[in-house]
């Protein structure tokens, strides 16, 4: 079942194969890169698209969402739940597109 949470000014939603064109342009930006973590791809092709979107897709829980404004593709959000000591947290993260 898709998995999608409105508001105002953004939507939050699962990824779908179709962001990939999208996805692109946007993360293939040295300032969006800069301030992520290192497991995020610089330059930024569409292979590294195709395997993000595979991924999540694949995943048993959705903890990374598409941000979308107007109805395209802005950035993306995502959580990681904490383990061991740090059980019962979780990190949160996003990014933006310039656009």
């Amino acid at each position: 079942m898709p998995v999608s949470i409105a508001g105002r000014a953004c939507r939050l939603r699962q990824w779908f194969g179709s962001d990939a064109e999208a996805l692109v342009p946007l993360a293939n930006d040295p300032y969006i890169a800069r301030y992520l973590s290192h497991v995020f791809p610089q330059p930024y092709t569409r292979a590294d698209a195709d395997r993000w979107i595979r991924e999540q897709s694949m995943a048993e829980t959705v903890g990374q969402f598409a941000i979308e404004v107007n109805t395209e593709l802005a950035g993306g959000i995502g959580f990681i739940i904490g383990s061991g000591e740090r059980v019962g947290t979780a990190s949160l993260g996003y990014w933006l597109g310039k656009r």
